[in-house]
């Protein structure tokens, strides 16, 4: 598809008690996406132990770092046996929430509690003495452990022999498990999302939150909990980096369920947040970004944090993965504003000089969704001016006979007649013939940063209409301020 100007070379060069219901009431969460592990805590999200019969048996479970709504199970039964004589007379099966003891004694024998002690109150049944119940959801913070309860009180000369226990319990064990309330990241947003950073340069506010919001624990609607442990400004611009370990935010507050942090940004880059919910590190980010002008949808598609430019840019070193094979795909835009969508495709024949891009490719069977359109035709230059290409299946001239050009460095010819430099990056012949007869669009993406744009028609002798951006490599500071963002990779 794309066959560069080149020339032949001369020289080589990421609850009270009860069941947990979630609140599908008022505003809807948008765009919820599954949370990604980060860097730093460790996944707490469940865990499971077993506590022995023995009275005062203890089973540890998790240790949040901070404030997480969790529901704890426990199943199973163990055995308690009473000697004749005794006031508790009562052999058989004990569940997780105990058995009354003999009146005017202990309120409750052998019950299995939740101990939070960095938490009001720190203890918690699971359910009324003897009764059903197997689960409790509560809001923890530090260490979470198990604790049974103690033997039934026995009074001297109760039961034969005399100062004999008068009860015990089988050896076995009840199973316990805790997991914290499933939370997500919403994708963290920005206002402004878009700035001219060559002209201006006003307070941005992040926001980060999570879904859901609320769970009715015990009929009780409660707010879930994020903790926001990381805001972290990457300026795009390599020479205006924010300095390490200072903290961007003005102030990084809000309600339980959500956080903002305040700051003024010098260049477009992009914000990273780190949060604890759910018993799990979640990470997500969101750009600010400069728009092009002349505008272009795909461009300035902040509907999709400019997903359209990351996918660009990425074409480059994906290619240099690939011994520098150009790559290609189709930008489709999606219906109802949602945006564009990116799909690759692969060519088993693409050299460095260049792709082709089957117009089948444009059928609405490949369309991420039925009303899908296919925008435009994209894939990169991987070489820039003056570079040699290796591979072209083009033939050459050299001194009179046809020849391949060189395949690789070592199979440059003394006299460099058998390499090929590029002139140009900018649109070839070919492309704009591609553009011709496809109707579609193309965007080049240079390895030297400039993004090369030709809209449709064009005319056989008539001037394309091309349009060239600034993707990276600027040489004045409003160009480096404006340089657009790269993938992120948590």
């Amino acid at each position: 598809m794309t066959q560069r100007s080149v020339q032949v070379l001369t020289s080589v060069v990421f609850l009270g008690v009860g069941r947990v219901f979630y609140n599908n009431n008022g505003p809807k969460e948008s765009g919820i996406r599954p949370a990604r592990s980060g860097h730093g805590y460790a996944d707490e999200s469940s865990a499971s132990d077993s506590i022995g019969s023995a009275a005062l048996s203890s089973a540890s479970l998790q240790n949040f770092p901070y404030d997480t709504w969790i529901e704890v199970v426990a199943t199973g039964t163990i055995t308690l046996h009473s000697k004749p004589g005794s006031i508790l007379n009562y052999t058989g099966p004990v569940p997780v929430t105990g058995h009354a003891d003999a009146p005017n004694r202990n309120p409750c024998v052998l019950e299995l509690t939740i101990q939070i002690p960095r938490t009001w109150p720190s203890t918690y049944a699971f359910g009324p003495c003897g009764g059903y119940g197997f689960v409790d959801t509560v809001r923890a913070l530090g260490p979470v452990s198990i604790k049974r309860g103690v033997m039934p009180l026995d009074y001297v000369g109760e039961c034969s022999p005399v100062n004999a226990d008068c009860h015990w319990v089988d050896p076995g064990y009840q199973y316990v498990s805790s997991t914290a309330i499933p939370l997500y990241l919403n994708p963290t947003t920005a206002s402004p999302h878009a700035i001219n950073f060559a002209t201006s340069h006003p307070q941005v506010r992040f926001t980060g939150s999570i879904a859901p919001r609320t769970v009715y624990v015990g009929g009780v609607a409660q707010t879930m909990l994020m903790t926001a442990t990381l805001w972290q400004w990457i300026g795009a611009d390599s020479t205006r980096d924010y300095p390490t370990g200072a903290s961007p935010c003005q102030y990084p507050n809000g309600p339980d369920w959500t956080r903002a942090c305040l700051f003024v940004p010098q260049e477009s880059g992009r914000m990273i947040l780190k949060a604890y919910a759910g018993g799990k590190t979640l990470t997500d980010a969101v750009t600010v970004q400069c728009l092009v002008a002349p505008a272009d949808s795909m461009l300035n598609d902040s509907t999709n944090d400019f997903k359209s430019r990351e996918e660009l840019q990425d074409l480059i070193p994906q290619s240099v993965a690939v011994s520098y094979h150009e790559l290609t795909g189709v930008a489709w835009k999606l219906s109802n504003g949602g945006g564009f969508n990116f799909r690759r495709y692969f060519d088993p024949a693409a050299t460095e000089c260049e792709t082709q891009l089957p117009f089948s490719e444009f059928s609405p069977s490949k369309a991420p969704e039925a009303a899908a359109t296919a925008y435009s035709v994209y894939h990169d230059h991987t070489k820039a001016k003056d570079q040699i290409l290796f591979g072209c299946n083009d033939t050459i001239t050299v001194n009179g006979r046809p020849m391949l050009p060189a395949r690789n460095p070592a199979d440059v010819r003394p006299d460099s007649l058998n390499a090929i430099k590029v002139l140009s990056e900018a649109p070839s012949s070919f492309d704009l013939d591609y553009v011709r007869d496809s109707g579609k669009r193309m965007f080049i993406m240079t390895s030297s940063g400039w993004v090369w744009k030709i809209d449709p028609p064009v005319i056989t002798g008539a001037s394309p209409l091309q349009t060239v951006f600034r993707a990276f490599g600027g040489n004045t500071d409003s160009q480096r301020r404006c340089t657009w963002v790269k993938k992120y990779i948590p």
